[in-house]
């Protein structure tokens, strides 16, 4: 039986994932659809909607995929007319980017949104100066969870994921896709090619800074998983795999994972 993982014993709301696997931003899975994981992270939303970039968006390479950033974004406003979270079975964390008057703004709503269960911050594609100031300003708008989500290419990452703690982050989550190009498309690298690469520095986090952390990149499957939290993760969560398997929790809802937090204790 999956044991549930509560990453913020201390916090005042709490994180508690019903299991380590969680859907990531930007898979479009619905939190009425996700029986079997943990949480589903929701978005990215910013403050005014973006249109999706120009055609070609996705292209297929060795182990992953290419995509562009841009393939639309949501306002608040809008995902708030879309979707009643406070009925949702499954915690939901809500992605958010933008700039740091645009992330205090979006947090500050969310604070007051029935059925949020944190706010994660995507900051893999900002520099750690800017993303700093977006933890910071986050902070101070809102109480809820707040999830740090840092590129694992980021070269100082040890120092990056401190900063952000210390600016008030709650988790870290190591992943996000990385540069990357094919013919006719430049974008970001998504997929299975990223395990080893996202596995060693979400161990390298979590022996050097006190939070809790949570690996993304190149799940597919549960011996994934195990690589991640024998890695020093407490969760990870799961994104192009849905593309192959739209129900691709399937695979993961029974597995007998081990709660890291618990075995820490004994």
């Amino acid at each position: 039986m999956i044991e549930p993982v509560e990453l913020l014993a201390e916090h005042k709301h709490g994180l508690r994932l019903l299991s380590p696997v969680m859907a990531a931003a930007g898979t479009g899975v619905r939190p009425a659809d996700a029986a079997g994981l943990g949480a589903v992270v929701v978005g990215t939303l910013t403050r005014r909607p973006h249109p999706p970039a120009p055609l070609p968006r996705l292209a297929e390479s060795p182990a992953g995929l290419v995509h562009r950033l841009h393939v639309g974004t949501a306002s608040l406003t809008q995902a708030l007319r879309r979707h009643d979270w406070a009925t949702s079975a499954v915690p939901v964390i809500v992605s958010i980017a933008g700039t740091p008057a645009d992330c205090a703004h979006l947090a500050r709503h969310l604070d007051e949104t029935p059925g949020i269960a944190g706010i994660e911050l995507r900051l893999w594609d900002r520099d750690a100066d800017e993303a700093l100031i977006v933890v910071s300003a986050a902070r101070e708008a809102s109480t809820l969870p707040l999830l740090a989500k840092l590129s694992p290419a980021e070269p100082d990452l040890l120092a990056l994921a401190q900063d952000c703690v210390d600016a008030g982050a709650d988790v870290l989550v190591i992943g996000g896709p990385l540069p990357a190009e094919v013919p006719a498309l430049a974008g970001w690298l998504s997929g299975p090619a990223l395990l080893p690469l996202v596995v060693p520095r979400v161990r390298q986090v979590a022996q050097a800074v006190d939070a809790p952390v949570i690996g993304c990149g190149g799940v597919c499957v549960p011996a994934d998983v195990r690589a991640y939290l024998d890695a020093g993760a407490q969760a990870v969560q799961v994104g192009s795999a849905f593309l192959i398997h739209p129900f691709v929790q399937e695979i993961f809802a029974t597995y007998n994972y081990p709660n890291p937090l618990k075995e820490d204790d004994q």
